[in-house]
């Protein structure tokens, strides 16, 4: 269930919204090797944002709450044993936006706070402060660059610096040249280090993970035709993952030295491809392929060499007696450990009037068994019903 609104307050923009999510499932091999686990989660999310315009610059101040949580049941020999962990994150983030003759510059500080009171992970706090800066400068009426800094202070880290930069280039009326660099850090997650069973065995003193991630390709835009081609890498150091020795061990989450990913993406998006056929509004697809290259000190991983090498992926969007909706996807996958899988979602929609939709989803359509990450085998057929309403308070 979600909810978002927004009014006027003199010449300001007042946005807000709240949503809620309850669900049960099972969690069978998500953790550790046994078909036996069972989860519960509810998650509440918030946010009050305000856009307003002062001494020329564009201003967004915006508060967000986080709060999951989580029980997790799981069967070991004969007893069943119950995690409970809640956690809570609450930010603020202030962001200015000016433009002017040079150019386009964003700016921006940032608070956060994570809390966490679990059974099996303890209870823990951290916050972080952020500072960032980014500008985009054309120069003439074929080429942009653009660069940023991020500067980010952990309660349990200190500093760490993001640099970014970017460039678009017009070679053509209809194609353009893109490229861009940019460094990235990940925290270790309260799992990773606190979280203790038989067959797994986190670490508190895991280092970040930092990489720097490379990409240029070209991008087609001709009437009702889009299309895309792009090269990309990949380079992290302190790689987080569960790793071991042999089967016999234990998973114990530590880093990885370093990891280079390299592939290509091809994209293809076209609008009402048939003259003939009204009803077919859109198609579009695409593919992906990834390589990495691992440096495991030996041992086996358990989510570092099971990610997708191949992805085909295809949608097509229909309208049905002018008023139902229609959105179908198909993707099929392989991974680099050798699994595939071909997998179909639709959804339908029909507005029952201007303000009110109403949706139904089916995710995984054929029950294709599969699985996403680790050992977990994704859900079968999933079915969901929902319904959308707007409605404006101020008229």
């Amino acid at each position: 269930m979600n909810y978002q609104g927004e009014t006027r307050i003199s010449d300001n923009r007042l946005e807000f919204g709240a949503g809620y999510v309850d669900k049960k499932f099972g969690a069978s091999r998500y953790y550790f090797d046994a078909p036996d686990q069972k989860e519960h989660t509810r998650s509440f999310v918030g946010h009050v944002a305000l856009e307003s315009h002062a001494l020329g610059i564009d201003w967004r101040p915006q508060w967000s709450i986080n709060r999951h949580e989580d029980t997790y049941r799981y069967l070991y020999g004969t007893s069943w044993y119950q995690n409970d962990t809640d956690t809570t994150t609450n930010s603020f983030q202030l962001t200015g936006n000016k433009e002017s003759r040079l150019g386009q510059t964003t700016f921006g500080v940032g608070y956060e706070r994570e809390e966490i009171d679990s059974s099996s992970l303890g209870d823990h706090d951290r916050s972080n402060r952020s500072l960032f800066v980014n500008h985009k400068l054309p120069l003439g009426d074929r080429v942009t660059i653009g660069g940023g800094l991020s500067a980010v202070h952990y309660s349990d880290w200190g500093w760490e610096y993001w640099p970014g930069m970017d460039a678009l280039v017009t070679l053509t009326p209809h194609l353009r040249w893109f490229s861009s660099a940019a460094k990235s850090f990940r925290i270790p997650s309260y799992t990773e280090m606190y979280y203790n069973t038989p067959t797994n065995i986190g670490d508190p003193d895991l280092e970040a993970e930092e990489a720097w991630s490379y990409e240029t390709g070209l991008r087609w835009q001709q009437k009702r035709l889009t299309m895309s081609a792009s090269v990309f890498r990949r380079d992290a150091d302190n790689l987080i993952d569960w790793a071991r020795a042999s089967s016999s061990e234990p998973w114990q989450v530590q880093n990885l030295s370093e990891t280079t990913t390299t592939g290509f993406e091809l994209t293809a998006d076209l609008r009402r491809p048939f003259a003939a056929l009204p009803w077919f509004n859109r198609i579009a697809g695409g593919y992906s392929y990834l390589d990495r290259d691992v440096d495991s000190k030996g041992l086996e991983s358990r989510y570092t060499l099971n990610n997708l090498r191949h992805q085909l992926h295809g949608s097509i969007y229909l309208t049905w007696f002018n008023t139902v909706e229609q959105v179908i996807k198909a993707r099929w996958q392989e991974r680099l450990l050798g699994d595939s899988s071909w997998v179909m979602d639709t959804r339908l929609s029909y507005p029952l009037t201007d303000q009110v939709e109403l949706s139904v989803e089916v995710s995984n359509l054929f029950d294709e068994d599969y699985i996403e990450s680790g050992d977990a085998p994704m859900p079968g057929r999933w079915i969901m019903v929902g319904m959308r309403m707007e409605h404006s308070f101020l008229e």
